[in-house]
């Protein structure tokens, strides 16, 4: 087992490497000028010349990946055009965030997906089957922020049950604190996949319900295998 995910882990190195290059050359070819942007909006040429020099952009394409690519491997990568931090630092700021607002999402996906695909399953063609099939289908069409904002205008701007914006730390304000801050965008996020969930238990159970052993199961008198 172990070596199976050795070898994919392996493998999946050389793609990140061609990604990462692809990646690369196409913010090379973007419009504008980093060195420009870098310098300020007055910059005089030598100037503009000097922040080039500082970002590394006098240097060929292919070279600057290679020391690109030799920083990022050891966790280097780079400062911020905007704010002048450690690009790290500032990715490492936001994984609480991430963490959390990505473990409620996952929750409310489970709590909610995986119950009404499994009621769905027990009766199917019912209208309940029905009912879920096409509330699934809806939220699988409409984009997050979509439903984000129509949660906003409801919860928040209107009757102000939930923030709109902000995050409360864990450990600052308490978990109430913490979770209230959260619902909104996790629910949001978790239509689709909470969909997408439903659907895939409904079939699943569907198709399983439907095998030989379970109506064997079912002709020996239990109702419910």
């Amino acid at each position: 087992m172990l070596r199976i995910v050795a070898r994919r882990l392996l493998s999946a190195i050389p793609l990140l490497i061609a990604l990462s290059f692809f990646v690369f050359v196409l913010l090379d070819l973007m419009e504008g000028d980093a060195a420009r942007a870098a310098a300020g909006e007055n910059a005089t040429p030598e100037e503009i010349a000097a922040a080039a020099e500082r970002l590394g952009l006098d240097k060929p394409l292919l070279l600057r990946y290679v020391l690109w690519l030799g920083n990022a491997v050891q966790g280097n990568l780079g400062d911020s055009l905007l704010s002048s931090q450690s690009v790290s630092s500032l990715i490492f700021e936001r994984v609480p965030v991430t963490l959390s607002l990505a473990l409620v999402t996952l929750v409310i996906a489970m709590l909610v997906g995986i119950p009404l695909g499994i009621a769905a399953a027990l009766r199917p063609n019912s209208a309940l089957d029905r009912f879920v099939t096409a509330i699934a289908s809806v939220l699988m069409a409409v984009p997050p922020f979509v439903i984000g904002l129509v949660l906003v205008l409801i919860f928040a701007v209107s009757s102000a049950v939930f923030p709109a914006t902000g995050y409360s730390a864990l450990g600052e304000e308490g978990f109430g604190e913490w979770l209230n801050h959260l619902v909104l965008p996790a629910i949001a996020l978790a239509a689709i996949s909470g969909a997408e969930l439903a659907r895939q238990t409904r079939a699943a159970m569907v198709d399983t319900l439907g095998m030989d052993f379970v109506r064997t199961v079912r002709a020996k008198g239990c109702a419910h295998p």
